[in-house]
């Protein structure tokens, strides 16, 4: 081996040990940061709402659960509803890292057992949902199939992030009086249920 060639390697062994002892390689990478327990989501009763008049609403389980409360004449029309979170990124590390944070939908009524509430898109590939933040930058929310989620989350940032889902009406007419129906959810690893109760 040619003496320029070992003075190459040897600042290559160098200059990787330098990076360790900074920090820009970790030898001992540690597992990745999972979603549970490390955002908080709570709804927002205040903007949330359903395209039909309530005869009450109520949020419980620590802003968890939703629960609304319609007359069979209000459900029956039913078209859409638009819920609110509040989520905020309670990781720690550094000032400038990003987190990713997942949204789903992970259950919807089925109506008499077979027909979905929710509607479909006309591919009828996917639900038929749209998943956003309210901000103009980071963090923003990509939508895959009927899921968001997020890379670019910032450490410490608290956002408003919102989920418009389209219903069938027609489907809505057939749920029976006291019926109570639910929409489950994880939101940032939290979970999270919108109740709907037709009222006798």
């Amino acid at each position: 081996m040619s003496k320029t060639l070992a003075i190459v390697l040897l600042l290559i062994v160098l200059l990787f040990f330098s990076l360790v002892i900074v920090g820009v390689i970790d030898l001992t990478p540690e597992e990745p940061p999972k979603a549970e327990g490390l955002f908080s989501a709570m709804f927002l009763t205040a903007q949330s709402d359903c395209d039909r008049s309530e005869t009450s609403e109520a949020s419980s389980e620590g802003g968890h659960r939703l629960t609304y409360v319609l007359s069979d004449s209000q459900l029956d029309g039913l078209g859409d509803c638009t819920l609110f979170w509040t989520v905020a990124n309670e990781n720690v590390g550094e000032s400038d890292e990003q987190f990713r944070a997942d949204f789903t939908m992970d259950k919807w009524p089925m109506i008499g057992g077979t027909a979905s509430l929710v509607n479909f898109t006309d591919s009828q590939s996917r639900t038929d949902i749209s998943w956003s933040t309210s901000s103009s930058g980071s963090p923003n929310i990509a939508q895959e199939g009927s899921s968001g989620y997020s890379n670019d989350w910032p450490l410490g940032a608290a956002d408003r992030v919102q989920l418009v889902i389209n219903t069938q009406p027609a489907v809505a007419d057939d749920i029976d009086n006291d019926d109570q129906i639910e929409f489950e959810f994880t939101i940032a690893g939290v979970p999270c249920v919108l109740r709907l109760i037709e009222a006798p």
